[in-house]
């Protein structure tokens, strides 16, 4: 009974430490092209394309937004009542409550994110942003 124990908690430790299992996740989405950068502290860093602008891009960084995982790790509890977070949503014009909780697909390790009515998927990548 005591290795069931030990293993399980080691199992959801874990989960725990897992979560997000990538730091960086980007969207290519040209509507809203974002990376966001996972601190190991429990905050993101956005970067974000303005969707009206042509090259050279300018970039939309804010930071650090502070975040919780639920306890099935399903959803990315953001911090909206945080300054930087209303900068952001004030800045794309976003319902604040829309970005309460960020879906969490474990199985193609994706975010999805809502942007006037589309839903826009943030991946990990390894490539610089922007791409």
């Amino acid at each position: 009974m005591c290795h069931l124990v030990t293993s399980l908690l080691l199992a959801f430790l874990y989960e725990v430490a897992a979560f997000p299992p990538n730091k960086l996740y980007v969207s290519k989405a040209r509507e809203f092209r974002t990376a966001w950068y996972f601190f190991s502290d429990g905050t993101i860093a956005t970067f974000t394309i303005t969707p009206e602008s042509r090259f050279p891009f300018p970039i939309y960084s804010c930071g650090p937004i502070p975040w919780k995982v639920d306890h099935c790790g399903i959803l990315l509890n953001l911090d909206t009542s945080d300054e930087n977070f209303k900068a952001f949503a004030k800045k794309f014009d976003l319902k604040v409550e829309d970005w309460e909780n960020i879906p969490y697909n474990p199985f193609d390790d994706t975010f999805t994110i809502p942007y006037h009515g589309e839903q826009i998927d943030l991946r990990p990548s390894t490539e610089p942003f922007p791409p």
